[in-house]
Formats: structure tokens, sequence, C-alpha cells
């Protein structure tokens, strides 16, 4: 027999973050790397962004943030949000704003270029 293309290894289960499993879709979740997974979660108006620490999963975090999508970073504790066409870029670690702007066009997804920008 042949081995396995991919060799998976579960590390947790999201919905042990408190994270709602109607939420675990392909729409509210981004994973960059290995190293980190954003969801946003919204009940009715309020939205809260997850950011799990694959790594570390008891540095994870959860903010209120009023975000279409978030992105982080693949190599620090960067995180990239994104509500309509404004882009804010944020360092977790120094809880510092790092970049914003408002792009002329819309913005249909996040992608791993929001975060790199940055450096």
């Amino acid at each position: 027999t042949m081995a396995a293309p991919v060799k998976l290894n579960e590390v947790f289960k999201i919905q042990s973050m408190g994270i709602r499993p109607d939420c675990i879709t392909f729409a509210n979740c981004t994973m960059e790397s290995e190293k980190f997974i954003t969801v946003r979660e919204q009940n009715g108006e309020q939205v809260t962004i997850h950011t799990i620490d694959l790594l570390s999963p008891q540095r994870s975090e959860k903010r209120p943030i009023a975000a279409d999508a978030a992105l982080m970073n693949p190599v620090a504790r960067i995180l990239a949000l994104r509500a309509g066409q404004q882009i804010q870029v944020y360092n977790i670690e120094l809880k510092t704003k790092m970049k914003q702007t408002v792009m002329t066009d819309a913005v249909s997804q996040a992608t791993p270029k929001l975060c790199l920008f940055v450096r």
C-alpha cells in the first residue's frame, strides 16, 4: 500500500474555543499558515474576531471587532481587518495600529498580501 500524501494531525477542535459550529465555515475562517486561524463570529449585530494560535492555544484571543474579514500574518502577531473598503493592520503584541487605508475599488476577499505589506 502507498503512504498517505498528506499527514494530518488534529491539534484541537475549534469548537472547544467557544466558537459556534455554524461560524466554522470557509466564509468566516482563514488559515494562512500552520500558526494561526482567524474566525469571524457574528451573533445578531455583535461581531467577534477570534485569533487562534495553533502553537499555543492558550494564547488565543477574541475581540469585539466590526469587521467583514480578518487575516493573521503568517510570521508575526499582526492582524489585518477589512470592513467594507477600509483595511486596518494591527500589531497584536504591541496593541498598536500599524497601517490604515481605504481602497478605491471593492475588496472581495482578504489575501496574505494584506498582512505582508507591513514589514
